[in-house]
């Protein structure tokens, strides 16, 4: 039996905002910011980020 759990984008959006939040993970601030950023941003993403 298959017990992986499968979360979608915005579960694992909130689990990372979460983890922010609570400071239990510096990386995650990272992560958060630039998946926001390729949602909203129009074209040149890549040189926004970098």
């Amino acid at each position: 039996m298959d017990t992986a759990v499968q979360l979608t984008r915005t579960e694992i959006i909130g689990a990372l905002n979460d983890r922010c939040r609570c400071g239990l993970d510096r990386r995650a601030r990272i992560v958060v910011t630039r998946s926001c950023l390729a949602t909203f941003a129009e074209g040149g993403v890549p040189a926004i980020v970098a």
